[in-house]
């Protein structure tokens, strides 16, 4: 049962606080109750817990967590959310500007730290509340960030498109840290032949190493499959 902490009156606006951190939770929310809004905390099993609790479907805001392991696409639930007219507040401890750029993109109407002192945060809340427009500078630098980082990526991952397919075969080998010698011995090959095709990925990719070509692809998530 939402309970404000309020004298007399009205609460400021209706909260919901989804979090699977008991601790943050408990504090973030006795503070906000402490400044007059009516919160409710909500530790989900799954979507569905979020999308129909009482505090969304009667046009509350909510204060989501981006990181909880049952929800495993957190950026489909804001865009929902979002659709249904509700205000998304995202709640992070990270600063993975992949990440926080993309809870904004789904609707996210304020990013908030984990880290931030929750001094202000009241304020913030109200103007959310109120359909205010809060952060605006932070969120497009944060919005340009994404294009950026997706365009690069977008680029990055062209590139594994000019390997051949024994040099993806090799790049496979290689991300999962077998050496030239053992993939020589393993596919039937001498072990100039496997170098040449090593040199040939670092030339492709623009690599100066196995280990860096390596890092580029688990960065654009070229992930290895079972190699014969």
């Amino acid at each position: 049962m939402i309970q404000p902490n309020l004298e007399q009156g009205s609460p400021r606006c209706t909260v919901l606080l989804v979090d699977d951190h008991e601790i943050l939770t408990m504090g973030m929310a006795a503070y906000l109750r402490s400044d007059g809004f009516a919160v409710e905390t909500l530790n989900p099993s799954c979507p569905d817990d979020v999308l129909s609790h009482p505090v969304v479907t009667q046009g509350g805001v909510v204060i989501s967590d981006l990181q909880m392991p049952a929800i495993p696409d957190v950026f489909e639930l804001i865009a929902t959310l979002t659709a249904r007219r509700v205000r998304v507040v995202a709640l992070t401890g990270s600063t993975d500007a992949l990440t926080t750029g993309r809870a904004l993109r789904a609707g996210a109407v304020l990013l908030v730290q984990k880290s931030e002192p929750l001094d202000g945060l009241a304020q913030l809340l109200q103007a959310v509340a109120e359909g205010r427009p809060v952060r605006t500078g932070e969120r497009e630098v944060r919005l340009s960030d994404l294009r950026h980082l997706e365009r690069t990526e977008r680029e990055t991952f062209a590139v594994f498109e000019l390997l051949t397919n024994r040099e993806t075969a090799i790049l496979f080998h290689l991300m999962a840290g077998r050496s030239a010698s053992a993939i020589a011995d393993q596919d039937y090959v001498s072990l100039a032949t496997v170098r040449a095709q090593i040199r040939a990925i670092l030339a492709k990719l623009g690599a100066n190493s196995q280990l860096e070509a390596v890092a580029m692809a688990n960065r654009v998530g070229f992930e290895p499959r079972q190699v014969a």
